[in-house]
Parts: C-alpha cells; structure tokens; sequence
C-alpha cells in the first residue's frame, strides 16, 4: 500500500492489526487500528459510502 510517499506493505499492515501475519480477515475496527498504527485516520460508517463521499475523500488530503 502507498499513501503520498509512504510505503507499507501488506505483511506489516497485518501485522499492526493482527499482531502476526496472518491471512484472516480483519473488521472495521481491526483496519482503523491499522490505519492509526501508520499515524492515518480513519471513521466506521455502518451505511454505503455516495460516490460524491468517495471521490471527496480522496482528493481532500488534509481530512
């Protein structure tokens, strides 16, 4: 995975969330650890994402 000029790869990933490479499948709560673990922020959002929301959070990089 690459964020700007970051890199992480998949194994390291799910180690943070994980605590061991393992191939499972992880939750919601599970990837925003993730996320948070590489200094990245992230929300749940029990319902589907409009394409506007998507599109938004992608090209706003201070959020």
């Amino acid at each position: 995975m690459e964020y700007y000029s970051t890199y992480v790869s998949q194994s390291a990933f799910v180690k943070a969330v994980k605590g061991k490479v393992i191939n499972e499948t992880a939750t919601k709560t599970g990837l925003i650890k993730g996320l948070e673990y590489f200094g990245l922020s992230a929300s749940k959002k029990n319902s589907s994402l409009t394409f506007g929301e998507i599109k938004s959070q992608l090209y706003n990089k201070d959020s």
